[in-house]
């Protein structure tokens, strides 16, 4: 993926972090922040499939969380086409409002909410290091339209 194991550790947590507040970052804390809160993002669509004790849930939320984090880390570590950058930062951005949705509209059965609003805090900084990927990949003046 990016670097190597140690990399994706403690070390990389701390780096994602700082890079994450500092407007002037490496490529790699760029590449580590985006992986760890899409692999974030997606455990929590699957905690959250989990505790909801329905197969239909599990199926859904499970397979579709996994579906879009493995897409867009495909395109946006892997692939880096610019066309597939943008696909993938659009995904992401709508995934985000759905999980906002979900949040408010699960607010009466309080875990369910609490579990979507994180997903979305995660899908956000997903969103965020996408972005500061997709500027890094193709210059700070290229257009997202």
């Amino acid at each position: 993926m990016c670097g190597t194991a140690t990399e994706l550790g403690f070390e990389g947590l701390k780096k994602a972090i700082v890079g994450y507040f500092t407007p002037s970052h490496s490529k790699l804390q760029a590449q580590v922040g985006f992986i760890l809160f899409n692999v974030l993002t997606f455990w929590f669509g699957a905690l959250e499939a989990v505790l909801t004790f329905s197969i239909t849930s599990l199926l859904l939320n499970a397979c579709l969380s996994y579906i879009i984090a493995y897409s867009i880390w495909w395109a946006i570590i892997i692939n880096k086409k610019k066309l597939n950058f943008k696909v993938a930062i659009a995904i992401t951005a709508l995934y985000l409002v759905w999980n906002a949705f979900s949040a408010f509209t699960s607010l009466i059965l309080v875990v369910p909410a609490i579990i979507y609003a994180i997903k979305a805090l995660m899908n956000f900084n997903v969103l965020v290091y996408a972005v500061k990927l997709y500027k890094q990949e193709f210059g700070t003046d290229a257009s997202l339209l």
